[in-house]
């Protein structure tokens, strides 16, 4: 028979955290200075020293390798320059500008890899429709056309990739893409295949920054941008160049703090408390709208990253634990969940003495008063869990299924029962609109309650919860619905 001690640490303690304090993490890791928080970026490298100086601050025990609050893995994500790119542009006058990497140009993922001159044309949009044609009666044989990213408002998008091609067929030996492709984007490509080219039509393809822009046409970028007809004119500058990348392959890292149990038995056991940090930086990957904009992530995962570190906080403050509880910010989830699966491969120990992880992913958008807890039939006592759980305001909407796309599917394919917690999807998931304005900070409070409450009980069980082989795992066809637009907090 399962047995529960329900000990004052089980239900009583201050308030898990304020609305204000939540806030002003998210303001900071969900800004453009964390660039979106892309795996191997240095947006996610910022991100994750920002936690482990959270985590050392509140005297948490580093958890991660030598000594330090990192755990590292190797990975690979996208495509990086190499050593071997430059870009060189000559005016007809015998002047030359080098162009630095990075900062005034950069290479497209996909360029095919030689050395290219030729001189350059402008071609507008680069755009050659039936009622848009850049290229009409110019001649780019063998050229470098300098082509504006995006297209003229109203229209149908066309891809940097879609813009090679024509430029292919058009016979040009290069193609630059010019500036940002809207207002408030990105100056230059990033290096993902989104927006790169496709590798098998052998074309040469690179960003240059707006700022050359006047110089290269005599015409503002603006002005260009606001272009009512198609436009193209040869320039009086060359270029020569060699662009290449290659596979982005690093290490990454999670953030692991560690809180001692204060049972001298019970110590040797572990609840863990996790939810992922990364994002999806421009549109690097996954992007539902494609669009090259800064994704802030700050529902995706923003929410669940604040609130490791407001219960980190909380049990810190209450030193309460019988069990040891390790917190947990995982990077490359949003990759396949690689940040999570790398922790669980490198301490099989730890995960045999886990009585339960609790992952948060998404937990920024209570609608209705709902919050959902997956992963009910990983283990029998999650039943008595739910009896004793209880949050004014909140209705926790139990599910069995384990669901496989977040982090905590790292954990069941190693029999740790599991509850993912997740306030469901919404229109501005995955996209440039998954900003802190939409994040219902009163319902996040309560959200972090049910968990706090959560990691109690399991502590007060005098024995450690056990995994059910017959758990459900994976989705449902329903767990990836995406509702209406989000209403107003209740």
């Amino acid at each position: 028979m399962f047995t529960t001690l329900v000990a004052l640490f089980a239900l009583a303690g201050p308030p898990v955290a304020t609305e204000a304090q939540l806030r002003k993490s998210l303001e900071v890791i969900a800004t453009d200075a964390h660039e979106g928080r892309m795996t191997l970026s240095p947006g996610i490298m910022k991100t994750s020293q920002y936690f482990a100086d959270g985590f050392q601050k509140l005297g948490l025990k580093p958890g991660g390798d030598d000594g330090t609050y990192f755990h590292h893995f190797e990975i690979t994500a996208g495509q990086r320059p190499t050593a071997n790119n430059f870009l060189t542009i000559k005016g007809n006058d015998g002047k030359s500008m080098m162009l630095n990497l990075d900062t005034d140009f950069r290479p497209l993922a996909g360029s095919a890899m030689r050395l290219t001159s030729g001189d350059l044309v402008y071609v507008g949009f680069g755009l050659a429709e039936d009622d848009w044609n850049d290229y009409l009666d110019t001649d780019v044989a063998d050229k470098v056309v300098i082509a504006l990213r995006g297209v003229p408002e109203g229209r149908r998008n066309a891809s940097n990739s879609v813009k090679a091609r024509v430029a292919k067929e058009k016979g040009a030996a290069a193609i630059l893409f010019v500036g940002p492709s809207a207002p408030g984007r990105s100056d230059l490509p990033t290096y993902s295949r989104l927006q790169g080219i496709t590798a098998s039509m052998d074309m040469v393809a690179g960003g240059v920054s707006e700022k050359y822009f006047k110089t290269l046409t005599g015409m503002s970028f603006a002005e260009a941008r606001s272009a009512k007809k198609p436009a193209s004119k040869a320039l009086p500058f060359s270029a020569r160049m060699v662009f290449e990348t290659e596979v982005n392959a690093g290490k990454d890292r999670n953030v692991i703090g560690i809180l001692p149990g204060n049972d001298p038995v019970l110590k040797d056991e572990y609840i863990i408390i996790g939810g992922h940090h990364d994002h999806l930086g421009y549109a690097d990957t996954g992007s539902r709208t494609g669009v090259d904009a800064l994704h802030p992530g700050a529902d995706d995962n923003g929410s669940g990253a604040v609130g490791v570190l407001a219960l980190a906080q909380h049990f810190a403050k209450t030193k309460g634990n019988r069990r040891t509880i390790i917190f947990q910010l995982y990077s490359a989830e949003e990759v396949g969940l690689r940040g999570s699966d790398a922790w669980c491969r490198d301490n099989p120990e730890i995960l045999a003495k886990t009585s339960a992880m609790l992952n948060m992913d998404m937990i920024g958008t209570v609608r209705r008063n709902n919050v959902y807890g997956y992963g009910t039939s990983s283990s029998a006592q999650w039943e008595e869990v739910g009896k004793q759980l209880k949050v004014d305001g909140l209705n926790v909407v139990w599910r069995p299924n384990t669901r496989g796309d977040s982090d905590q599917a790292s954990f069941v394919r190693r029999n740790v029962p599991v509850i993912f917690w997740h306030t469901g999807l919404t229109n501005t998931y995955h996209s440039e609109a998954d900003t802190i304005d939409t994040i219902n900070f009163a319902g996040m409070v309560k959200v972090l309650e049910a968990v706090a409450q959560t990691a109690r009980i399991i502590d007060s069980f005098n024995s450690k919860m056990t995994f059910n082989p017959s758990v459900e795992r994976g989705n449902r066809p329903e767990d990836r619905q995406v509702p209406p637009p989000l209403l107003k907090a209740a």
